[in-house]
């Protein structure tokens, strides 16, 4: 009797959660915060992971700002840039350190610091995809309303040209695929605040994004050892960039063949609501059997839409495949255009 009421409370939060119509990202010029107001800011070693900072302080200069600095410490991150920032503009600012390799308890910590604001505006784009699912979680688990900022970068390295050369030279000298942006697996993190013990024993289903790290994606399917795979591949905005999708499924090929009881889906990179909807299907079709267990690796849009769903759905895991190193953090992206904007009220859909 106690299981079906565990089965019928999670059904009900999934359908409360699947009627929501969420709204839509919507491109904007201007950030107004107020006094009452904070911005968290990752200072990461992208260049539009200030952005929206700097855009928020030409309307005011009289709001909170939450630094995140990353650890272990890479060169390339603009720490010294965002700090010197501050402290022109005589910001009100406080830091606090993020540790990649040991991520447990920090969306708890941050939460806690925040709650207190009046608004509170994270900005996602120079943000830990699993950093991004921490925060939501515990903000939603509070009931509380927030903001998320996105800046789309300039361009997203490898160019297709310097993709197919690297491929080719790889399979010219028979040596294994090349790693863009990230190489390498220090380990699959699972903090205990995302983790679930519901269905404990059961078939798995891994929900993944494969990345131009293909590593990632292997090493979480020789770690989870999932009975279903369910991998979502995701789809840019511009027509431009349509050759990624291509370029990543050659590059996870091997994996994907290797998989058992695999489906393919696509996804917008942009368009959160395209992955949350995916993954809310997918979870009103397959939960009653089977475990759900995410990795998320795809975008930084991606990574919000399943902080959404994890805030609601205790019994889904999060796992993440944390980068060993960055092979080009200079070039991870380039560059800076639009700013995206995004309010989640999640009050009706959040657990009691």
């Amino acid at each position: 009797m106690g299981d079906e009421k565990v089965l019928e409370d999670l059904l009900r939060k999934d359908e409360r959660l699947s009627s929501v119509d969420w709204p839509e990202l919507e491109p904007i010029d201007n950030i107004a915060l107020g006094p009452a107001d904070c911005i968290v800011v990752g200072m990461g070693f992208e260049e539009r992971a200030l952005v929206g900072l700097k855009r928020a302080c030409e309307a005011s200069k009289h709001f909170h700002t939450v630094l995140i600095r990353y650890l272990p410490k890479i060169e390339e991150n603009q720490e010294t840039t965002c700090l010197e920032f501050c402290r022109e503009n005589n910001l009100n600012f406080e830091e606090f350190e993020y540790d990649r390799e040991y991520p447990s308890g920090m969306g708890l910590t941050l939460a806690n610091n925040i709650l207190n604001f009046e608004k509170i505006f994270l900005d996602v784009s120079g943000m830990s995809r699993l950093l991004i699912v921490q925060i939501i979680v515990e903000l939603m688990k509070r009931k509380k309303k927030f903001h998320i900022l996105y800046t789309e970068a300039e361009n997203y390295p490898p160019s297709e040209q310097e993709y197919k050369e690297e491929y080719e030279k790889a399979r010219t000298t028979n040596d294994t695929n090349p790693s863009f942006i990230s190489s390498g697996i220090f380990e699959i993190v699972s903090s205990p605040e995302l983790s679930s013990v519901f269905m404990l024993g059961g078939t798995i289903r891994l929900i993944s994004f494969p990345s131009f790290d293909h590593g990632q994606l292997s090493h979480l399917v020789q770690e989870v050892q999932p009975t279903h795979n369910d991998v979502i591949h995701g789809m840019p905005p511009h027509e431009e960039m349509a050759w990624r999708t291509k370029a990543i499924s050659q590059l996870n090929e091997s994996t994907m063949k290797a998989l058992q009881r695999a489906e393919s889906h696509e996804t917008s990179t942009l368009d959160y609501r395209e992955t949350l909807n995916l993954i809310l299907e997918l979870y009103q079709r397959h939960s009653m059997f089977d475990r759900f267990v995410i990795a998320p690796t795809g975008s930084k849009m991606q990574a919000v839409a399943i902080g959404i769903l994890r805030g609601v759905l205790a019994d889904v895991q999060i796992v993440y495949p944390t980068p060993l190193q960055f092979v080009e953090p200079d070039r991870y992206t380039e560059g800076a255009k639009q700013i995206f904007h995004l309010a989640i009220d999640c009050v009706d859909v959040c657990p009691t």
